[in-house]
């Protein structure tokens, strides 16, 4: 676990970057700063972030390793109650297909069927609902893999979502903003 600041990692100014990335991007999302003609956040549930946990670094060592399908939040471990949105940054330059290591992330309703696979592309940053709308796992990685995760939490509900749950909705950050950016500018 890593603080941006920490002594003795060499990505910890890169990490920065990446942190403040994040939370204007959340910001944006969340609110309805940056924007003069919307009046409603384009993701509501972004608002209730309340704050980040630190950063975790993770290695998958290669030769199969992997992590079995699950949720960063089930909302009964007390540590993991809080997740809302997790935050994934790839940190593997040379990964080609093969190596392994992908993101498969499974449908909510039938997590027997995969809806996607993601690849572990250097700086490649992924965002998804960390609750039951998006079971996930590693798959075997035949190369080492490397991988920055954060969490956005909501410390004011415990971790328990209110009314009804809704089916998660995918799309590509730029159907959701526009070729212009998070802003609109160019």
């Amino acid at each position: 676990w890593f603080d941006s600041d920490e002594e003795g990692w060499p990505f910890g100014r890169q990490l920065e970057s990446y942190l403040v990335k994040l939370g204007t991007l959340i910001a944006e999302l969340g609110g309805t700063t940056g924007s003069t003609d919307r009046a409603t956040p384009l993701v509501p549930d972004l608002g209730k972030v309340t704050s980040r946990s630190k950063a975790m670094v993770a290695c998958y060592p290669g030769g199969g390793a992997r992590y079995i399908k699950h949720v960063d939040n089930d909302g009964k471990h007390q540590l993991c109650r809080t997740r809302l949105l997790t935050a994934l940054m790839y940190l593997n330059d040379e990964w080609a297909p093969g190596d392994g290591g992908e993101l498969a992330i499974y449908k909510t309703d039938d997590e027997s069927v995969l809806r996607d696979v993601v690849e572990p592309l250097a700086n490649r940053m992924l965002l998804f609902w960390s609750d039951w709308r998006t079971p996930h796992a590693v798959l075997p990685a035949s190369k080492p893999r490397y991988a920055v995760t954060l969490w956005l939490l909501d410390n004011t509900c415990g971790g328990m979502l209110e009314g009804t749950p809704v089916a998660p909705q995918f799309a590509r950050l730029s159907d959701l903003v526009g070729s212009g950016g998070a802003n609109g500018a160019g």
